[in-house]
C-alpha cells in the first residue's frame, strides 16, 4: 500500500518517481494507492483511493488529518490487508499505526527526517544506504555521526571506499574502530575533537558469542 498526500501529475519530480515506482511494484504485487490528489495518472491494475484527509499541503494541518485517517475503520482494513506500507512523502504519522499492525514500512529519509526532527543522525558502515543517509542528513542541516569512521582499503575502485570517504568528509562526529582509523581521519584533516575511538561493533559481537559457539565445535 502506498500512502501519499500527492500523486502524479499533482506535484513534481518526487511524485513522478513515486508513480514510476508504483509501475514497477505492480508487476509483482497488488498495489493500492491512497492519496489526497483527486485526479491522478493511473496504472492499469492499481487501485487508487482518494481521501480528502490527505489533501492538505501544510504539515501542521496534514499531520492531524493523517492521525484521523489512521483511525478510520476502512483505512485500518486496508492497512491490515497490506504486506508493506510505502510512505514516500510526509504522511509519517501513519508509521506507528502500521508498525502496530506488524507491517513493514518503507519511507523516504528526507521526508521522515523532517518529520522526526532528530538532534543527530547516526549510521554504521560503508554501504550505499550509509552514504545516502549522510547526504540526506547534511542537506537537511542535521548533524551526521559515522560509526566505523576512518576505515580505509586505499582502493578507490571499491564502491565501499568511495562511500566511507565521502561519509567521513561530511560527518560531524567520527566513531573510529581503531587507533589506525583515527590516524587516517587526522591525515584527512578531520579535527581531533570530532574523533572518538570506540572499538568495533563486529568485535563486540564476536566477544559476546565466542564462548557460546565453542560448545558447537
Amino acid at each position: 500500500m502506498v500512502v501519499s498526500e500527492r500523486y502524479w501529475p499533482d506535484g513534481s519530480g518526487g511524485e513522478l518517481a513515486t508513480h514510476l515506482i508504483v509501475g514497477l511494484l505492480k508487476e509483482h504485487f497488488d498495489v493500492t494507492v491512497v492519496t489526497g490528489s483527486p485526479q491522478v495518472e493511473r496504472h492499469k491494475g492499481v487501485a487508487y483511493i482518494y481521501d480528502p484527509l490527505l489533501s492538505r499541503r501544510e504539515k501542521i494541518l496534514l499531520w492531524p488529518n493523517v492521525e484521523r485517517l489512521a483511525h478510520k475503520e476502512k483505512f485500518r482494513e486496508l492497512l491490515r490487508s497490506a504486506d508493506i506500507v510505502y510512505v514516500p512523502r510526509f504522511a509519517s504519522p501513519l508509521i506507528p499505526a502500521a508498525k502496530r499492525e506488524g507491517k513493514r514500512v518503507v519511507v523516504h529519509l528526507h521526508g521522515y527526517s523532517v518529520a522526526l526532527k532528530p538532534a543527530i543522525v547516526v549510521a554504521l558502515g560503508d554501504t550505499n544506504t550509509v552514504l545516502a543517509t549522510a547526504l540526506t542528513a547534511v542537506k537537511l542541516s542535521i548533524p551526521f555521526a559515522h560509526i566505523e569512521a576512518g576505515a580505509r582499503s586505499w582502493n578507490i575502485n571499491m564502491p565501499e571506499e568511495v562511500n566511507r570517504k565521502v561519509a567521513d568528509s561530511i560527518a560531524s562526529l567520527h566513531y573510529a574502530s581503531t587507533q589506525l582509523a583515527a590516524i587516517n581521519l587526522l591525515f584527512e584533516d578531520i579535527p581531533r575533537r570530532r574523533i572518538y575511538i570506540t572499538g568495533s561493533t563486529a568485535v563486540d559481537v564476536v566477544n559476546e558469542f565466542i564462548e557460546k559457539v565453542k560448545g558447537y565445535e
